[in-house]
């Protein structure tokens, strides 16, 4: 069990490359061409492992946070505390986004 900010480094790897391929799946989306209305049905047919696709970055990112947040609890990495609780909220809210649409 991590309790300091330098035995987390495999986490933190882990949130950070979680980060990366959510990075990388966002900017192809937004790269994408727009579908034409008559098209959305068979774009949306085409992609639809996209949720589980979001899903799972954000998922590893908010998993490793809050094992993080307790590990941290009584340490000397508690100061690091309320921005891990930033990212595990925002987080949190895209994940809500994802379950919206």
């Amino acid at each position: 069990m991590a309790h300091g900010v330098g035995d987390a480094a495999a986490d933190l790897d882990r949130m950070s490359a979680a980060s990366t391929r959510l990075q990388a799946l966002t900017a192809a989306l937004i790269a994408a061409p727009q579908p034409a209305a008559q098209e959305a049905l068979a774009w949306l047919a085409a992609h639809e492992h996209l949720r589980h696709d979001l899903r799972t970055p954000l998922n590893a990112v908010k998993g490793y946070g809050e094992l993080l947040m307790e590990d941290w609890q009584d340490s000397d990495a508690g100061s690091l505390m309320p921005d891990l609780r930033q990212v595990i909220a925002t987080a949190n809210q895209l994940l809500s986004m994802i379950d919206d649409h």
